[in-house]
């Protein structure tokens, strides 16, 4: 998988296509890309983008994920 290509897609506004790429990311259980899913759950401004990041991420079950999802229960100010 390639991490540029869901990185155009979220920059570019194509939620469809970066859903696609985050659940695929889940499926293999590809951890290279804790990264990068952890820095867009923490700045995307997409609620849908963020709750399938979080899934994926928890399913991961990568430790480097934990505090951006405490993170992301944190109340935003």
């Amino acid at each position: 998988m390639n991490k540029m290509r869901l990185e155009e897609a979220i920059e570019s506004g194509d939620l469809k296509e970066a859903v696609k790429i985050i659940e695929d990311v889940g499926e293999k259980l590809d951890h290279s890309f804790t990264p990068i899913l952890s820095r867009y759950l923490a700045t995307t401004n997409s609620v849908l983008l963020r709750n399938v990041i979080a899934i994926t991420l928890a399913d991961l079950g990568d430790s480097g994920a934990v505090l951006p999802l405490i993170d992301l229960l944190r109340p935003r100010e």
